[in-house]
């Protein structure tokens, strides 16, 4: 059996739980002033001022996130496309080159 004391503290306690949510929801709503910018902490791949090459795929690396893309999945992604790349280029200088 509770006491009238343990009420007391409970009750409290329970203010002080409302109160900090009550303040939790007008910081949220932006009350107490904006919130700054969030940091971006992450690799931003640098893209070249020219015409991407199969060599450029090759190279290209992607900074990993928590919900990102397989890394595996788009190194062979990439692999594939220089690799048929380089074949279709192969493909349209052999063209070029026959009389």
């Amino acid at each position: 059996m509770t006491t009238p004391e343990q009420w007391i503290v409970f009750g409290i306690f329970a203010l002080i739980a409302v109160g900090l949510l009550f303040l939790a929801a007008l910081a949220g709503a932006g009350r107490f002033g904006e919130m700054p910018e969030p940091v971006v902490d992450q690799f931003i791949p640098e893209l070249p001022d020219r015409p991407l090459t199969p060599d450029d795929l090759r190279a290209a690396q992607f900074g990993l996130t928590l919900r990102g893309y397989s890394p595996q999945q788009v190194d062979r992604l990439l692999a594939h496309a220089a690799q048929q790349w380089d074949a279709d280029r192969d493909d349209t200088t052999r063209w070029e080159r026959t009389p």
